[in-house]
């Protein structure tokens, strides 16, 4: 399950997997069914960050924080939101984060117990990933069969269901370009902007050597836009000021720092 809560309002929106759907898991981890991906994070003690990545991936949602509640019993579209309040009532919560099961600080689970509990039914909506409107059979060498998360499936059935209102409405326009030896992730970054509300309008390569995340060059108006500021805080993106903006409002040009996520973890 993933839950996207809106930070100015109640509206909520409530993503659902098959445990038994598969992903490309992120670190060079090779491929994992859901339900095994996150046993293989918990062995490997990483808290919750190798299934949280390669699921961001998959979907193309940045996720703040995880938590891992050990549930094994099929959550449906009637029981979403009431299973999402039952795990994040402070007590449960809290004894996750003293469990080492979450990447929340002690605040966050304060705030985010109390924000969950204010929910109600007709405020949100959930939406049912488990089945093969997101899936593509593949084939293996054995020719046996599995179920493979499909991005394009993926991107077409959310929509602009993720989006953030604030940042779909500046609409500005967003030039992407990959900086590093690793062909795609130019297109890869761009479906995070795309997911969370931005426009963007060109992908390409571009030889320019980038240490962090990302490198954000816009006009002084553009560094202070929503899309900056969050792609700043959550990827630790740089950013430039520039304001002969030609082929774009927001430049940004995706580094080394980002390129991890697809190495081995050292």
């Amino acid at each position: 399950m993933v839950a996207s809560l809106e930070g100015d309002n109640d509206e909520w929106t409530i993503l659902l997997f098959s445990p038994t759907q598969n992903i490309n898991a992120a670190f060079g981890y090779g491929t994992y069914r859901f339900e095994s991906l996150r046993a293989l994070d918990s062995q490997e003690h990483l808290r919750g960050r190798l299934f949280r990545t390669s699921l961001e991936e998959a979907v193309g949602i940045p996720i703040t924080w995880s938590i891992d509640t050990n549930h094994r019993e099929e959550i449906t579209r009637d029981t979403a939101l009431q299973f999402l309040k039952s795990k994040s009532q402070l007590i449960p919560f809290l004894s996750s984060f003293v469990q080492g099961k979450t990447n929340m600080s002690f605040i966050d689970v304060l705030l985010v117990s109390r924000k969950i509990q204010s929910l109600t039914f007709g405020t949100g909506n959930v939406i049912d990933l488990s089945g093969q409107a997101v899936t593509s059979e593949e084939i293996l060498p054995d020719e046996s069969k599995r179920e493979m998360i499909d991005e394009s499936k993926m991107k077409q059935v959310l929509g602009d269901a993720m989006n953030d209102t604030h940042i779909r409405d500046e609409r500005l326009r967003v030039a992407v370009y990959n900086t590093t030896a690793t062909p795609g992730l130019g297109q890869r970054f761009s479906r995070f902007i795309e997911q969370m509300g931005g426009y963007v309008v060109l992908v390409e390569n571009e030889t320019r050597d980038i240490p962090s995340s990302c490198l954000l060059v816009s006009s002084r108006v553009g560094i202070q836009s929503k899309l900056v500021a969050f792609l700043h805080e959550y990827f630790h993106c740089d950013t430039e000021v520039q304001e002969d903006m030609t082929r774009a409002d927001l430049d940004v040009f995706v580094g080394k720092g980002y390129e991890q996520r697809f190495l081995p973890l050292e």
